[in-house]
């Protein structure tokens, strides 16, 4: 609730006799033995370079091809054998070790892509996903860059919805071909599908957190419904996002928690940290000058993208619990054409002037159905944290609803829920919101 605006190097012989008398071992019993043989293999390509790396006291190499070895075979003995006697490695490198190994490494990377492209043309999903991109990290070439344009939509058509955006994701670091890039992209999106993931708008600083329903198609060509969710002082975004991408359930709507900075108080010490995960200093800074004006403009930016990006609908259902009434009310008042509907829950009011505003909201903008929700048991529902003098939730629902009133809303509801506390009442909220998230 707001309160205030605001590891002796160990000598190469010993190296090669370890690696040598370890035999590997299946790393699960669910891969098919032939599959398992083909990524032991990997492993052992991997572990030859790494053994050449480490006799040339190429570290950082050696250390490079350990981590491609447990990458393909994670519980071989072998692989184990060479992370303890690779651990010793000391001394500079050797001549023009550099070269050398480079020209090693060519070779075996290709050797590697070519028995991942293999196992990814007859290994079942996921791991038919997993070998291509590494495949492609080991060699991108043309032909495997072109299987891509068939797995991706093959993977998500299949029901492999993570899969299909976690190959997109690593394959868009590795420079695929430019006309790649728009599908690489469009997977990358869709990684919210049935979980919440942090974003960042691309014409605003504004970061949310966005939940696309499980049944998302990004075919479809029928707008989907969104629900904007404000958390309050504590500024749990992602927290409020996976709260309510579980309470919408099935319904077909996106779920989207902006990062804002109107919710809260000062933002110092712990707070500070918290919100250094999401902005820069200078980003925090700028948007302190206007709390109001950023999360206004960064929230507006960030359903415009939605739009073109995953085609949401122009207008959307909008709820904020505490301080997060503070920009919940600022789309009404501001942007009531950008709603469907409203419902702020325990929610704080804390900028006065709104009323000024009757006469510039007109037409079907004032039917917009507003539910406010307050709590019995609320222990703000008087005061602010029981500071005498300070307004609480129910003081300040009361400004809400004057200045609601004199702009000229008509479909304004408040009620009083006896048992509920300091709380953004999900399940009441989401069904007050159904009808409209529906498609």
């Amino acid at each position: 609730m707001v309160t205030a605006m605001n590891a002796a190097r160990r000598p190469l012989p010993t190296l090669i006799l370890l690696l040598a008398v370890a035999a590997p071992v299946c790393a699960k019993d669910s891969i098919p033995a032939p599959e398992q043989k083909s990524l032991e293999r990997i492993a052992a390509s991997w572990i030859k370079l790494g053994v050449y790396a480490a006799k040339k006291r190429l570290g950082d190499q050696a250390a490079a091809c350990l981590e491609r070895a447990k990458e393909a075979a994670p519980d071989s003995k072998r692989v184990a054998a060479f992370a303890k006697a690779s651990a010793s490695i000391k001394g500079k490198p050797k001549g023009s070790a550099l070269k050398s190994y480079e020209r090693k490494a060519k070779k075996t990377r290709a050797e590697v892509a070519k028995s991942y492209e293999g196992l990814a043309r007859t290994a079942p999903a996921p791991r038919s996903l997993r070998y291509l991109g590494r495949a492609l990290q080991a060699e991108a070439t043309p032909a495997r860059w072109r299987l891509v344009e068939q797995a991706l939509p093959a993977a998500w058509s299949s029901g492999d919805t993570k899969g299909a955006s976690q190959l997109a994701a690593s394959l868009s670091e590795l420079s695929p071909p430019s006309e790649l890039e728009p599908l690489l992209e469009r997977y990358v999106r869709l990684a919210a599908v049935g979980s919440v993931v942090l974003r960042q708008a691309k014409s605003h600083a504004m970061r949310y957190y966005l939940s696309l329903p499980k049944s998302f198609d990004p075919a479809s060509k029928e707008p989907w419904p969104v629900l904007v969710a404000v958390d309050g002082a504590g500024s749990g975004f992602q927290g409020c996002a996976r709260g309510f991408a579980k309470a919408r359930g099935d319904l077909p709507c996106l779920v989207v928690a902006p990062c804002g900075f109107a919710n809260t108080n000062a933002i110092k010490g712990k707070q500070k940290e918290k919100y250094l995960k999401w902005y820069d200093e200078a980003t925090i800074a700028a948007a302190e000058k206007d709390r109001f004006e950023f999360d206004r403009a960064g929230l507006v930016a960030v359903l415009d993208e939605l739009r073109e990006e995953f085609g949401a609908a122009p207008r959307v259902c909008i709820t904020g619990f505490s301080g997060g009434g503070n920009l919940t009310y600022q789309m009404i008042f501001r942007h009531p054409e950008r709603l469907l509907a409203a419902a702020p829950a325990c929610a704080n009011f804390t900028r006065p002037g709104y009323a000024n505003l009757k006469g510039k909201v007109t037409g079907a903008s004032l039917e917009l159905p507003i539910q406010i929700l307050t709590g019995g048991k609320d222990p703000h529902r008087k005061w602010t944290h029981g500071k005498e003098g300070v307004p609480g939730i129910e003081m300040q629902t009361d400004a809400a609803v004057k200045a609601l009133d004199a702009v000229g809303f008509t479909k304004v509801e408040r009620t009083l829920v006896p048992g509920l506390g300091h709380s953004p009442a999900r399940k009441r909220v989401v069904e007050f919101f159904k009808p409209h998230l529906t498609r």
